[in-house]
Order: structure tokens, then sequence, then C-alpha cells
């Protein structure tokens, strides 16, 4: 039986949303940040990996487009970088509610 998440994994969820949304803020854009929003997503991607949840294929499939535009970001001040922080935080949403679609 399927079941939905539970409310820590929300929660972490919702706050690396936040954080993606902030990096892309000049104040905000440190490599400490970036680590801990890799950390966050590798963390989240274990969990739906070793649940049971609904929507789990759709959940993963964004939390691995998270990853791979995360690797991909090497300077946090590019244009670029706030390009992939922006489908980050998209990504992070469709991941969280399983719902909407995610492009890679």
């Amino acid at each position: 039986m399927f079941h939905e998440p539970p409310e820590d994994f929300t929660r972490k969820l919702r706050a690396a949303e936040d954080l993606a949304a902030r990096l892309q803020k000049p104040d905000w854009a440190t490599q400490a940040n970036l680590n801990k929003l890799r950390d966050y997503t590798r963390e989240a991607l274990d969990f739906v990996r070793s649940q049971r949840l609904t929507f789990k294929r759709k959940r993963q499939d964004a939390l691995e487009v998270v990853e791979q535009h995360l690797d991909r970001i090497h300077d946090l001040g590019t244009l670029d970088a706030r390009w992939r922080l922006e489908s980050v935080f998209f990504a992070l949403r469709v991941a969280r509610t399983g719902r909407g679609s995610v492009a890679a």
C-alpha cells in the first residue's frame, strides 16, 4: 500500500525549496549553502527510494533532476547557475507534492 510522505520529509523539502530560492540572491550564494542543498537532496532521494510513496516515480525523477542540476553548478554567480537553481526550486516542489512535471 502506498502512503503520503511523513511531515518531516515534507518540512525538509520545503527548507530545500527555500534554500534553492535564496541561493539565487548574491548574499546567500555560498558554497556551504550549495553543499547543504546537495545534502538535503541526497537525503530525500535515499528516503524516496526506500519507501512506498504515492507518486514515487515522479518524486524520484524530480530529485534526480535536482541532483543533475546541482552537479552542473560550478560558479554560483553566473546566469547559468541562477537558471539551474530556478529549475531546482520547481523540481523540489514536484518532489514534495508529487504533482507536476520536470524537464531534465
